[in-house]
């Protein structure tokens, strides 16, 4: 899954969400620049064993992450870091 070249072009610098489709509950926000870096979390990483276990349960259960875009056209990447922690 990825997102289209025009909305890439779009985004910008953009921050995102990865959603649990169960309970709507947001387990992970993390920051991109015109990427499809929220799609990456799909695929298991080595260094994120408690996103990687909450992705592996939803899917246990028959279901995919829901990816939201909180914000994009975002100014910079210092800017991106303040919505980020919001």
């Amino acid at each position: 899954m990825k997102f289209s070249k025009s909305t890439t072009s779009k985004l910008g610098f953009y921050v995102y969400a990865l959603v649990d489709p169960h309970n709507s509950e947001i387990f992970y926000v993390g920051k991109a620049n015109a990427n499809n870096r929220a799609f990456s979390h799909l695929a298991e990483q080595r260094n994120e064993p408690r996103k990687n276990q909450r992705i592996n349960e939803i899917r246990k259960a028959n279901a995919e992450p829901i990816i939201e875009i909180l914000r994009y056209d975002i100014e910079n990447e210092k800017a991106c870091y303040d919505v980020e922690a919001t």
